[in-house]
C-alpha cells in the first residue's frame, strides 16, 4: 500500500479539526459535501487525497479561507519571517472570498485607508 503524502495528512487533520470546531458529525458534513462518511474518514486520515474541487466545496461549507487547511505548513518560496507568513495567509483568506468576516474587515480597512490617503493628500 502507498504510504499517504504529509501534505495529505496535515490537509485532513485541518479537515477534521475544522469540523469538530463545527461541532458537525462526519455524518453531517459528508452528506453536505456529497461523499460518504467513509470518503470523509479516509480524507480526514489522510489515506486519500482530496481534489481541489472537493476542497474548495469543503471550505465553502466550512466557511473558511482554503489556506485554513494548508494552516501550520510553509508556503514553498515564502521566506521564514513571520510577518510576511501572516500577510500570505490573510492575502490568501481575501483571495478565496469563503470568510464573509475577513472580506467585511478588508473593505473596512480599504476605508480607513482611503480615508487617510485623502486626510494627508493637499
Amino acid at each position: 500500500m502507498k504510504k499517504a503524502h504529509p501534505v495529505d495528512i496535515h490537509v485532513g487533520r485541518r479537515l477534521r479539526i475544522m469540523r469538530l470546531e463545527r461541532n458537525l458529525s462526519q455524518e453531517k458534513l459528508a452528506a453536505q459535501a456529497g461523499v460518504s462518511f467513509q470518503q470523509l474518514q479516509k480524507y480526514e486520515r489522510g489515506v486519500n487525497r482530496i481534489s481541489a474541487s472537493r476542497l474548495y466545496e469543503l471550505a465553502c461549507i466550512l466557511d473558511v479561507c482554503l489556506y485554513d487547511f494548508f494552516e501550520g505548513l510553509d508556503p514553498p518560496g515564502v521566506p521564514p519571517d513571520p510577518d510576511f507568513r501572516q500577510a500570505v495567509k490573510v492575502l490568501l483568506c481575501f483571495l478565496s472570498g469563503h470568510s464573509r468576516e475577513i472580506r467585511t474587515n478588508f473593505e473596512s480597512i480599504e476605508r480607513q485607508a482611503n480615508e487617510n490617503v485623502k486626510n494627508t493628500l493637499p
